[in-house]
């Protein structure tokens, strides 16, 4: 498999000071922000969601299937700092760790409080805080589209 990957030749390394210059853009921040949230919304309710469906709702085994995808934030993250890629490619895994973490501690923590029936609210939260980032997100893009079009 190793032979078969194709040569990505770089003429130009990138600079320290280029990979950390994208921890100032607005675009890579709401990048960054919208994959934590839209992790910390799946992992708060995806970790108890089977407990949740057996209990709640009074579902088998059979009857649960699990199809997570959440890969918005990688490319959000990814695309928003072109000079920078390998370095928002690892920052990403970094902050997607952070969301896995922190959406199970709240999913957990607000479960224990109230319940195995406020699961699915925990997701809903921290989902409509990452579509209010995704649509900042939108709005910077159309903003940087313009300013590029004038270089």
């Amino acid at each position: 498999m190793f032979l078969a990957l194709p040569s990505l030749p770089n003429d130009q390394p990138t600079t320290l000071k280029t990979q950390l210059s994208i921890l100032k853009q607005p675009r890579f921040i709401s990048g960054t922000l919208s994959n934590l949230l839209l992790i910390t919304a799946w992992f708060c309710s995806y970790g108890y969601f089977a407990d949740y469906l057996t209990k709640e709702k009074h579902m088998g085994e059979k009857e649960i299937m699990y199809d997570p995808c959440f890969l918005i934030g990688v490319g959000y993250m990814v695309s928003a700092a072109p000079n920078a890629k390998e370095f928002a490619n690892s920052l990403q895994t970094s902050f997607g760790n952070l969301g896995v973490s922190s959406g199970t501690a709240i999913g957990g923590f607000f479960i224990s409080q109230y319940g195995i029936s406020i699961a699915p609210w925990g997701g809903i939260i921290f989902g409509v805080l990452a579509i209010f980032v995704i649509i900042w997100r939108a709005y910077l893009d159309r903003f940087y589209e313009k300013e590029n079009k004038h270089l």
